[in-house]
């Protein structure tokens, strides 16, 4: 999605092959969402990240919810898109995302698995490390769960 200002996003079609829990109309179909990062002019971004040639395009990854890789198998929640602005309603129809089509990822931040090695876990590398596994053990009990299914 090049051409968005400062925190670019990149389209991803995902296969929903299970519903853990909630609304299981879902199960069976693709669906679109937006993962954070991606594609964007070197304009778009602070002069302090050294880019020289403001037209070239580069990619600007997210720290906290780095994009899986394409085939990975994940665990998420997802919403129903209601658009915050009309700017932003304009913006995702210009990629051919709507309310029809295009769904939400609830706290990708905390929330969002990817199967590495035979096993899920958090996507966010700030929780990869023992303190985190102390400090926010609620999750990785959920964690845990996915793993032994």
């Amino acid at each position: 999605m090049i051409g968005r200002p400062i925190a670019p996003e990149t389209e991803a079609t995902i296969y929903v092959s299970k519903v853990i829990s909630g609304d299981k109309k879902l199960q069976g179909k693709t669906i679109k969402t937006v993962f954070a990062g991606g594609l964007t002019k070197g304009k778009y971004l602070y002069s302090d990240y050294g880019i020289k040639n403001r037209q070239e395009t580069i990619y600007y990854p997210s720290a906290t919810f780095p994009m899986p890789q394409i085939g990975s198998q994940l665990i998420m929640g997802i919403g129903n898109y209601h658009p915050d602005s009309t700017q932003q309603e304009k913006m995702y129809k210009k990629f051919g995302l709507s309310q029809n089509n295009f769904y939400t990822i609830n706290n990708p931040e905390t929330t969002f698995w990817v199967k590495t090695n035979g096993k899920y876990q958090i996507n966010n590398p700030a929780f990869n490390n023992s303190a985190a596994k102390h400090k926010f053990k609620n999750i990785y009990k959920l964690t845990d769960k996915f793993n032994q299914q």
